[in-house]
Formats: C-alpha cells, sequence, structure tokens
C-alpha cells in the first residue's frame, strides 16, 4: 500500500513545466479573424500600447494599458467594492485614460453559478451585448469578475465552434440594435495588473517590505479556459474575503485578505478607507450587546 504523503509531492517539488502541446484547446487567435473575414462577426483590436504576456501554456496575449472599458461584477462591487475603485485609483496614478461605463447589463456569473438556470443563447447575447457596448466607446473590455472571466471565454468557444448559436445571438443583437463584436482579447483586471506592475512599483510611496504574501488566484479565473490565464513562473513557480467557514465553527480568524489592485492602490498612497474600502473587509464577531467602530476597523 503506497502512503498518502507519497501521492501528493510537497509545493516546494513541484514545478509547472510549459508545454504548448498539452493546452486543453486551440489557440483561438486565427479562428477570431477567419470567422471575422467570412462575415460572422467584427473583431475588436487590442489598442496600442500593449503588454503582451505569456499564458499558462506559453501563448502570448496582448494586454491593454489604457482606453479600458470596465466590466464591472454585480456580487464583487456590492460585496468587496475596494476592488473596482482601487483599480480605478491605479489608472488615475499611472495617467491612463479609462471608462467606468453605466450601460453595462447583467455579467451573467450568476447564472452560471446557478447551473443554467438560462440558455446558452441567452447567456451568450449578454456577453456579446457588453462587449458590443464597449466597441461603441472605442475602449477595450477589462473583466473585474472572476466568474464572468471565465464564463465568457467558455462563451467564446461555444461561438467559435457553433454556427447555430452564432446565428441565435446575431438575431438578438440586431434586435437591441447592437453590431455582433467580439474582443481580440477576453483580459481579466488582475492580467492588466501584472502588466503594469512595474509602473506601479515607480508610483510605491509605502514601504510594504514587512509584508509576508501568499497568491490566492481566483478558481474560475485560473481552471475555466486554463490556457488563456496568465502565468509567470517569477511569481507562481517557486484566503476568503469574509472567511464565513471558519466563523461557523467559532474559530478565531482575522487572516487579512486583499484583492491585488487593493494591495498596489495601498503602496502607492490610496486611503485605506475612501479607496481600498477594508472596512469592508474581515470582520471580527460583533458583541450582541453593542457595536463599536473598532469592530469594523482593521489595523494597519
Amino acid at each position: 500500500m503506497i502512503p498518502s504523503e507519497a501521492l501528493v509531492k510537497p509545493a516546494r517539488d513541484r514545478q509547472f513545466i510549459r508545454d504548448p502541446e498539452q493546452a486543453p484547446t486551440e489557440d483561438f487567435h486565427g479562428i477570431l479573424f477567419e470567422l471575422e473575414k467570412e462575415g460572422e462577426w467584427e473583431v475588436q483590436r487590442v489598442p496600442e500600447p500593449y503588454v503582451e504576456v505569456e499564458t499558462k501554456y506559453g501563448r502570448k496575449k496582448k494586454i491593454p494599458l489604457q482606453q479600458t472599458w470596465h466590466h464591472k461584477s454585480c456580487g464583487q462591487c456590492g460585496h468587496i467594492p475596494g476592488y473596482s475603485t482601487s483599480i480605478f485609483w491605479i489608472n488615475r496614478k499611472l495617467g491612463f485614460d479609462y471608462l467606468d461605463p453605466t450601460d453595462q447589463t447583467s455579467c451573467t456569473a450568476w447564472n452560471y453559478y446557478a447551473s443554467a438556470t438560462s440558455n446558452a443563447a441567452a447567456q451568450a447575447a449578454v456577453a456579446m451585448r457588453n462587449f458590443a457596448a464597449a466597441a461603441e466607446t472605442s475602449y477595450f473590455p477589462i473583466i473585474h469578475c472572476g466568474t464572468s472571466f471565465g464564463h465568457y471565454k467558455e462563451t467564446r468557444q461555444q461561438l467559435i465552434h457553433s454556427p447555430v448559436l452564432r446565428r441565435q445571438v446575431r438575431d438578438i443583437l440586431k434586435r437591441l440594435g447592437k453590431k455582433f463584436v467580439i474582443p481580440e482579447e477576453i483580459v481579466h483586471y488582475s492580467e492588466w495588473v501584472h502588466a503594469v506592475r512595474d509602473k506601479i512599483a515607480e508610483q510605491q510611496t509605502r514601504d510594504m517590505s514587512m509584508i509576508r504574501a501568499t497568491v490566492h488566484p481566483a478558481c474560475h479565473y485560473h481552471k475555466l479556459i486554463a490556457e488563456d490565464a496568465v502565468y509567470d513562473a517569477e511569481i507562481y513557480g517557486a484566503l476568503d474575503q469574509s472567511q464565513f467557514a471558519a466563523k461557523a465553527h467559532n474559530r478565531n480568524v482575522g487572516v487579512p485578505v486583499m484583492s491585488d489592485s487593493q494591495m498596489a492602490a495601498q503602496a502607492t498612497g490610496a486611503h485605506p478607507y475612501k479607496v481600498l474600502q477594508l472596512h469592508w473587509h474581515s470582520r471580527r464577531r460583533r458583541n450582541t450587546k453593542s457595536t463599536t467602530s473598532k469592530a469594523l476597523s482593521p489595523k494597519f
């Protein structure tokens, strides 16, 4: 009998080796442009300037620096609003042009969570409607929510391989008065933060050297169409915002959990509450007799 500890290597002994031949799906870029030539849709190009980064299996991905259209998330913005406000702070700090749109529709991520309570055509149409809204402004979409990001990538795969689905979505968009347009890349905000990390470091005003941190990539980011997720061996190769599960077992939780955008904004001088909105993060269990401001204010 093999000891259980022998089945899984310790993290220090594991190393991911890029192998382009092992990517689960084909490189979609050529297919997007071929379908455009056939008149199936328009492809919105990544605007210059952009940074090319490597994905998990070595493919190149273009990340626009500015002229970005920010696709927000109902769950994320309502539950952890500091994500988006920190992203906007960094854009302003770097002097980048961006757009915080007011005409974004539902992101479909909750339907995805609910095991497809809708249908493929309806969900794909919502995604493409948002992409069309971005293209109308000439700004390039950046997706804030990991679930939306993963779901939109799956939607892209479905649209690429299903002429029937493309026709259904095209008909829906026509009734909405929208063009059938798909972005050259589907970009997550964390990829943008990764691409501009050196520029962020140049703007650093707070000393972060005493902080020990670990990266917890969103599972929907790295597990849905994993070959289109950015991978950097320097970062990955060598907790939950509210921590409900631990609280349910009366555990003493208090691990500070921040997004990469919040950490970057803090490093560049952003206000911990007005911008980072850290008062929304891991709260201590409130005293049933009284609630004090101390219970809502994390220490630095």
